[in-house]
């Protein structure tokens, strides 16, 4: 298993390994090679995490990255939103069960969260309550096409 890890891998290592390397092609069963060679991968290992960390730091400080954070704060913020709107006419739902306007309210704030599955049922909520109303069917095609 090491020796295929070796030859997978030694094209793409350091040449200050590669004397580790062919002393272990040469006695692959010598613990102290085994263990020179795992604290020198493990240190490579070390050098290759610290220069990604330093590498996407400054990734950070380019405007683009910024401009990717700013829009994931947004979309967080605006999901946070919505899901305090779906709380707040949850509540008005249970306390007023039989009006469908508040079921079409809640189909239409699970719709923009992308659950259909949920604006879907209270969709079919409202449509037992009130078969009739209009906005019924423009929400459903909402649905269907999304």
């Amino acid at each position: 298993m090491a020796l295929t890890f070796v030859f997978l891998i030694q094209l793409h290592l350091p040449t200050s390994l590669n004397p580790y390397l062919s002393q272990l092609l040469k006695h692959p069963f010598n613990p102290e090679i085994n263990q020179t060679l795992a604290i020198k991968l493990t240190q490579l290992q070390s050098q290759l995490a610290t220069q990604f960390i330093q590498r996407a730091s400054l990734l950070s400080t380019e405007p683009d990255w910024q401009k990717l954070n700013t829009t994931i704060q947004q979309f967080k913020s605006q999901q946070t939103n919505l899901q305090n709107q779906i709380q707040y006419w949850r509540n008005l739902d249970s306390k007023y069960p039989n009006f469908p306007n508040l079921k079409l309210i809640l189909s239409t704030l699970y719709l923009k969260l992308q659950d259909h599955q949920t604006a879907q049922k209270y969709l079919d909520q409202a449509k037992q309550l009130d078969p009739n109303n209009p906005l019924i069917d423009q929400i459903q095609q909402l649905i269907n096409t999304q």
